[in-house]
């Protein structure tokens, strides 16, 4: 059994990321919105790997997202940490986006760098 911890980094305009975190201590925390909504579309697949967790850093105009999981290959493990990290970085990005920031070219949203950062035996 292999254990995966990846992350990846998305970039926001600094006035989205301020609505993302006035969210945080209410009922309607987007970061833990785009968690779950990933969780529950983990649940309905039949997968070989397991899910340890999911866990956001916010830094500037940057959230980063680090996402351990465990798999008996090694290949399928990167595949679908690699995966996790996006599908929970695109959920927050269409919680976030706003028309208005489709229109306006000069707006900064990207999702940069999702890599593995530790690889270990379990």
């Amino acid at each position: 059994m292999v254990k995966i911890t990846s992350q990846g980094t998305m970039v926001l305009p600094f006035q989205r990321l301020q609505e993302l975190l006035k969210t945080v201590d209410t009922e309607r925390n987007k970061f833990h919105i785009a968690r779950d909504t990933v969780t529950d579309n983990l649940a309905n697949k039949d997968q070989e790997t397991t899910l340890g967790s999911i866990d956001f850093e916010v830094s500037g105009n940057r959230v980063t997202v680090t996402c351990d999981i465990s798999g008996g290959s090694v290949k399928g493990a990167f595949k679908r940490s690699f995966d996790i990290v996006y599908e929970v970085l695109s959920e927050l990005l269409e919680i976030t986006m706003k028309d208005r920031d489709i229109e306006n070219e000069d707006t900064l949203m990207a999702i940069r760098d999702i890599t593995i950062v530790d690889v270990s035996e379990e």
